[in-house]
């Protein structure tokens, strides 16, 4: 039997809605990257407590506490169900999507910026540093979160967006959305 602290309890919660927020948000896949430890200890600590009968009024703390430091961050739904379910949440499927949208959110900046660019060494320089985060991102991906349920579509996504940086050279076209 796992010892249940209360208190511990309600900070893992705090910092746990810390790092989700990071991960949520986040235009750099290297800060997702290393916030995957954190994330995964939390969760694992709080999984293995989740059964205590006063599991959720201490997460519920941990919550308000949170809410009173951060009083502009709503907690997202998606975050409550990680705390209140941390057995049962799909941990693979929000890792790799926050991957995948912190670089789709670090592309829309790239888009933006790589046609004001006049220098052409800039550009290409700009691309190589875009295309060695998207291989980064990919590969982490795939070699840790293969059982994601949208991992064939971020996959073939990061694919096409690659085929695209790789034989582009004018994108005052294209348009990309993300989160």
């Amino acid at each position: 039997m796992v010892e249940y602290i209360p208190n511990i309890i309600q900070v893992s919660s705090h910092q746990l809605l810390e790092t989700i927020f990071i991960m949520e948000n986040s235009k750099s896949v290297d800060t997702i990257i290393g916030r995957i430890i954190n994330y995964k200890e939390k969760t694992a600590y709080l999984a293995e407590r989740c059964a205590s009968p006063r599991y959720i009024s201490d997460v519920q703390f941990g919550i308000n506490q949170y809410k009173s430091l951060y009083y502009d961050r709503i907690p997202t739904d998606k975050s409550i169900a990680i705390l209140v379910s941390p057995n049962s949440f799909p941990h693979s499927e929000f890792i790799s999507v926050s991957i995948f949208y912190s670089f789709g959110r670090m592309l829309v900046d790239f888009l933006k910026t790589y046609q004001s660019l006049s220098r052409e060494s800039a550009k290409i320089k700009r691309k190589e540093n875009i295309l060695k985060i998207l291989e980064d991102a990919k590969s982490e991906i795939i070699s840790h979160y293969s059982d994601a349920k949208s991992f064939n579509k971020i996959i073939g996504t990061f694919n096409q967006i690659e085929y695209l940086l790789k034989t582009q050279t004018d994108f005052s076209n294209v348009e990309i959305e993300f989160r």
